[in-house]
């Protein structure tokens, strides 16, 4: 499926003069799906359109439940590459989706890898677009989070983190959204552009975050919507089997934070 979008909206500009650098993000929204079907273990990859490159990165599984292992931006980002795995005792046809955010050359990728938390950051002043994950063990990741000031993201499990990064732009600013604190086995929490924005000359979200609040929980979906408007990142946590100790914040209400790193230019 494939959605072309513009990531830019022109407002009041009689009022207030839009700064002489602003200009639309355009972008190209490539989505891929796996089969319906109760496989195991899925990977699928989003390619981006002749010589547009990633500027964001998503996977997602459905109806959910699923463990997500990577969302890969490739190393000369012409592609995203998820992974997913059946959890233990999930049973069912289950879909598994990519999604890469293409536009124009300019950002590149940077990586880093470690055993129970990895980080890695940007060049010089430029910021983080977008973030992804590989996990390198049978773990889970729990936490892909980006830095308030965009420079960096840091990711908790045995795991390789990537940055996509590109040009500081006239803004940037990370939003969170909260889930609901339940007892409940999936928490979707949806993250916007921020709240005090008057005026957008062309602003985008390509990338976010997620810092699960569980030790039970993992992550099945990850991805900027396709307006590039809002980050959605969902956690499910299973229910385990009798005999299996939880700690004791984990056995009841958890819920999830999510994080949306908006770009562009406005006031």
């Amino acid at each position: 499926m494939r959605i072309l979008t513009a990531a830019a909206a022109f407002l009041a500009l009689l009022v207030v003069p839009a700064p002489a650098q602003a200009a639309p993000l355009p972008s190209w929204v490539q989505d891929e799906t796996s089969l319906a079907n109760a496989q195991l273990n899925k990977t699928v990859t989003a390619l981006c359109p002749g010589d547009r490159v990633v500027y964001g990165a998503g996977g997602w599984t459905y109806p959910g439940g699923q463990i997500l292992m990577g969302v890969v931006p490739s190393a000369d980002l012409s592609s995203v590459t998820v992974s997913a795995r059946q959890r233990p005792g999930g049973s069912g046809d289950w879909v598994l989706g990519a999604r890469a955010v293409c536009g124009p050359a300019g950002p590149y990728r940077r990586a880093a890898m470690g055993s129970g938390s990895a980080s890695v950051g940007c060049e010089g002043t430029d910021i983080v677009y977008s973030s992804g994950f590989q996990m390198l063990s049978a773990g889970v990741v729990r936490g892909i989070v980006p830095t308030l000031a965009a420079t960096e993201v840091s990711a908790t499990a045995d795991v390789a983190a990537f940055a996509i990064c590109g040009e500081r732009m006239q803004s940037q600013q990370r939003t969170p959204a909260v889930s609901a604190l339940d007892a409940s086995q999936s928490k979707l929490a949806i993250a916007g552009k921020p709240s005090d924005i008057n005026y957008d000359w062309g602003s985008a979200i390509f990338g976010g975050g997620i810092l699960i609040r569980d030790d039970t929980a993992f992550v099945d979906g990850f991805t900027p919507n396709a307006t590039l408007d809002a980050f959605q990142a969902r956690a499910f946590k299973p229910v385990l089997p009798q005999g299996i100790a939880l700690r004791v914040e984990s056995a009841d209400d958890w819920d999830t934070v999510v994080f949306s790193t908006c770009i562009g230019h406005w006031y």
